[in-house]
């Protein structure tokens, strides 16, 4: 789903507010282009993975410094990263 900046929220808005990436990804109809960008891009599918489990209660969940960096970079990678893709599709 889209909004502009000014808005009301929708009165079913509460189901927007969860950090379940797989159903966020379905909400704002991005299936289709998260589909498309996973088959030409093995490593942003991978990347996905990588991130697609986190969750409000897995940040406070003691992590490795190694799976701090590898979720760090599977977000940020500027050819692949899952928020560089996000900006481009959002």
């Amino acid at each position: 789903m889209r909004t502009r900046q000014d808005e009301f929220p929708p009165r079913d808005a509460a189901k927007y507010y969860v950090h379940d990436l797989s159903k966020l990804l379905e909400m704002a109809a991005l299936q289709s282009a998260f589909d498309q960008e996973a088959v030409q891009k093995p490593f942003f599918r991978t990347n996905w993975a990588v991130v697609k489990d986190w969750t409000e209660q897995s940040r406070y969940q003691a992590r490795s410094e190694q799976d701090a960096k590898e979720i760090f970079a599977a977000i940020d990678n500027p050819a692949n990263g899952v928020l560089q893709w996000l900006k481009r599709n959002w």
